[in-house]
């Protein structure tokens, strides 16, 4: 694919407005999580917002995310929901996107299945609306390129999860979705992760960390004063695995849902709190045993909120 976006798709692209954008920051699904109120609006305002782009329903255009990304979609592929086909001047293609672990943290995705976690080499969504928000379907499936390398590594695959599916599991797990094998193709273009896909979808273009010695959970004490209510506690792999931990109601302790950890395996466990209207705050290394791995945490050291924001985006 030609990597040079069209001046036309560019500059329809360049149109979109800051309105828009804050319109899909924050939506309604995220209330599954367990992150205290304060620590998900800090975290929400550091997050990537949702990118939207005008495009012309009957012109092919590829459209350039911030992140790398590219995203064709066809020329009069777009429906509405009586099938009919949209001709209407301007429509709306609404992007999330995921590259770093920051991203995902901020973000508020967790990046498991219904029993692993997930490293990712990305995380992206795509929908197309109306200017008036109204769900749009294409008959036609995008082409995503995400940002790659010239091979595909082994174990490589899509997982794919729909927004419908979100929200507070039975078992109250945290993540906002649980990731299921897609198994779509992937091909390496020009330097890119290339696969096709769909509107309304979210896909991850992950694979499983080496679960050979056996997997299995982990349970982590906070000092007193914080729990639930007012912290947070996520376990962050080297190769952009993010999975945040479910808090036990006003105590202290954090736990993983079910026994998906890599035992063996080296990770970050990374605890926020906020007292007294200041931050603290925990980064270190852990390795997951057998039967579970209990971690006591015995303080959070104080931190600025610039500082704190400097570490989530570039320290993890």
């Amino acid at each position: 694919m030609n990597r040079i976006v069209p001046f036309l798709t560019l500059l329809l692209s360049l149109t979109a407005c800051k309105k828009e954008e804050e319109r899909y920051h924050s939506p309604a699904w995220e209330d599954g999580m367990h992150t205290s109120a304060d620590i998900r609006h800090f975290l929400d305002k550091i997050a990537p917002g949702t990118q939207v782009f005008n495009i012309a329903p009957a012109v092919t255009g590829t459209y350039a995310t911030r992140g790398g990304a590219h995203i064709t979609v066809y020329g009069y592929s777009v429906r509405d929901k009586d099938s009919n086909i949209i001709l209407q001047p301007v429509i709306r293609l609404a992007v999330k996107e995921y590259f770093t672990k920051a991203d995902l943290l901020t973000g508020n995705v967790s990046t498991v299945t219904s029993d692993k976690l997930l490293n990712t080499a990305g995380v992206i969504s795509t929908e197309i609306i109306r200017p008036d928000g109204e769900p749009l379907t294409s008959v036609a499936p995008f082409t995503i390129q995400m940002p790659g390398s010239t091979t595909v590594r082994s174990g490589y695959q899509i997982f794919g999860g729909s927004e419908t599916a979100w929200g507070k599991q039975v078992s109250d797990q945290t993540n906002l979705l649980t990731w299921s094998e897609n198994k779509s193709n992937v091909q390496i273009v020009n330097g890119y992760y290339q696969f096709f896909g769909k509107n309304s979808y979210w896909y991850n273009m992950g694979w499983y960390p080496d679960y050979a010695a056996g997997q299995a959970a982990i349970r982590v004490q906070l000092p007193a004063g914080y729990g639930n209510t007012n912290a947070m506690v996520a376990v962050v792999s080297p190769e952009n695995g993010v999975i945040e931990l479910s808090g036990d109601g006003s105590m202290e302790r954090f736990t993983s849902p079910a026994h998906l950890l890599p035992i063996g395996k080296s990770l970050k466990l990374l605890c926020i709190g906020k007292k007294n209207g200041s931050f603290a705050y925990s980064y270190r290394d852990i390795t997951i045993g057998l039967p579970a791995t209990d971690i006591t945490v015995d303080a959070l050291q104080p931190v600025t909120d610039n500082t704190l924001k400097n570490l989530i985006l570039t320290g993890l």
